[in-house]
């Protein structure tokens, strides 16, 4: 169980844009999901008398609303890491070489 979580968790890693992308993706589905049902009942009520509380699609409104700042946070700490590593730890327009960084970091701590 512990090596599939691992894999999991590096597969994650490697994937983190296009899960966020897809994350981004799925909210907004629920979002214009609650603004079409919130559009359909306000005109049902307007026309036809029907009963529906506007307050709740307000609630769903402000959950997805939430959770798309969560995601934004999700990302940008993600973006924040790659830009650290890019701008500090590898030379300009090179790509990053994990093994050359720890093999220097081996050797500075055998010092």
């Amino acid at each position: 169980m512990k090596q599939k979580f691992l894999l999991l968790t590096a597969w994650a890693q490697r994937e983190w844009l296009a899960i966020i992308i897809f994350m981004v993706i799925i909210t907004m589905a629920f979002l214009c999901l609650v603004l079409s049902s919130w559009t359909l009942g306000y005109w049902l009520k307007a026309l036809y008398g029907y009963d529906f509380e506007l307050n709740s699609c307000w609630q769903g409104v402000s959950a997805i609303g939430a959770a798309l700042g969560l995601i934004v946070a999700l990302a940008k700490a993600a973006w924040t890491k790659y830009d650290t590593d890019s701008r500090y730890n590898s030379p300009i327009a090179e790509p990053i070489d994990k093994t050359k960084i720890i093999e220097k970091i081996k050797e500075e701590l055998k010092k």
